[in-house]
């Protein structure tokens, strides 16, 4: 169910509303709220504020809202990811190009207890096939530290 969210829809709008088809699009808007999820590396989180700067400028959005992991969980995935700490540590340095006013969302899990117990099931059906993996405490590592942009 979409609950009337358009997936994909342009971020740039000409004076009447029409989209421009400039090959940028969000992942989803609804009464002009853009939102973009991103798992993605940094690369990818900039791309995502260019695009706010064009949906805000051109009109197509009124605000945005980007969805990103903490930093603790996205140091389960890999190094490099977007976070949420590197997203509102950029924000305002972005005030002066930033055409649209924006939130960022971090997603992190309260009990990892639950993931290793999934990451667990996991391993021993690879170790079943004979692979080998990695334990959950090697893969569960701290998070990068941030860099800090003062």
């Amino acid at each position: 169910m979409t609950l009337g969210w358009k997936r994909q829809p342009w971020v740039l709008v000409d004076q009447d509303g029409q989209p421009i088809d400039t090959r940028l699009r969000g992942d989803f808007e609804k009464n002009g709220v853009l939102i973009e999820v991103e798992f993605g590396n940094v690369a990818s989180l900039y791309r995502d504020l260019f695009k706010f700067h064009i949906a805000g400028t051109s009109g197509a959005a009124e605000v945005g809202i980007i969805v990103v992991a903490t930093a603790q969980l996205a140091a389960f995935f890999d190094q490099g990811q977007a976070t949420w700490e590197t997203a509102t540590g950029l924000l305002p340095y972005m005030r002066v190009g930033l055409q649209l006013p924006t939130a960022i969302i971090g997603l992190d899990v309260n009990d990892w207890s639950r993931v290793q117990q999934r990451y667990d099931e996991m391993l021993a059906v690879l170790e079943t096939n004979g692979e080998t993996g990695h334990a959950f405490e090697t893969v569960l590592r701290e998070p990068t530290p941030e860099v800090s942009l003062e």
